[in-house]
């Protein structure tokens, strides 16, 4: 059996593509990320594409925070479509597609063509409970709560609708996608591990830490007004 993987960017998706080569099973990765960035993922050349004209571009633009939500949002959504069309376009032969939610989907439909499956590798909640977590947040925090881009949320839907199997990474994110009317059986829960080395040095360093990071970029990055930076514990609070 082979298997093609497409992603936006890095995340769990290379790792998969190292255990399905390790077993002879990897058709090949299509990624937007540039090929030079990709050197140590040690995986041979020939089995990743890459296309990196738009998002290698909007990656490296150090302002692109700053130009407003409308300006970010189309360059944004420029960045998706054109990697979820080369995706569409360059699929390699495969018996199963795992895909990246937000640009799999022409992917998802050039792999039923060919006869494959087609999975939808979700790694956040339903795309719906997303919009509505970004816009509670925004009202806590006093912040302008824009939630998801409308075209987002079609474009998953879409591929929540076509894809054959759609993979999810914890209870939380299960729920909320049989919340939305996702039926059971078109879901699979897998839980994702690290063996990283460190690791455990890592989660107690973590126990200690002053500062979350990631929070403040989730929040920041839906309020153009704000300096997007690491936030100390008490630097903020929500309204009362």
């Amino acid at each position: 059996m082979k298997v093609a993987l497409s992603v936006h960017g890095v995340f769990h998706s290379f790792d998969l593509a190292r255990e399905l080569y390790a077993r002879g099973s990897l058709a090949g990765i299509l990624t937007a990320y540039p090929r030079f960035k990709l050197r140590a993922e040690g995986l041979p050349q020939e089995l990743i594409h890459t296309f990196p004209l738009i998002h290698g571009a909007y990656r490296a633009f150090p302002w692109r925070h700053r130009i407003g939500v409308s300006w970010e949002r189309q360059w944004e959504r420029l960045d998706a479509t054109s990697f979820a069309s080369y995706v569409g376009r360059n699929l390699p032969s495969c018996d199963v597609y795992v895909g990246m939610s937000g640009t799999s989907l022409a992917g998802g439909r050039r792999a039923h063509r060919m006869g494959a499956r087609y999975i939808c590798d979700r790694g956040s909640s339903h795309i719906r409970v997303q919009d509505r977590i970004e816009r509670e947040e925004g009202e806590l925090w006093g912040l302008p709560a824009v939630g998801v881009d409308p075209r987002v949320i079609d474009a998953e839907e879409a591929e929540y609708a076509a894809a054959d199997r759609i993979t999810v990474p914890s209870g939380f994110v299960y729920r909320t996608f049989l919340s939305e009317g996702v039926a059971p059986e078109k879901l699979r829960k897998l839980p994702m591990a690290s063996t990283s080395p460190g690791s455990d040095q890592t989660a107690r360093r973590l126990k200690d830490a002053s500062t979350f990071y990631s929070s403040a970029i989730s929040i920041c990055a839906r309020a153009s007004s704000i300096s997007c930076r690491p936030l100390k514990r008490s630097s903020i609070r929500p309204k009362a």
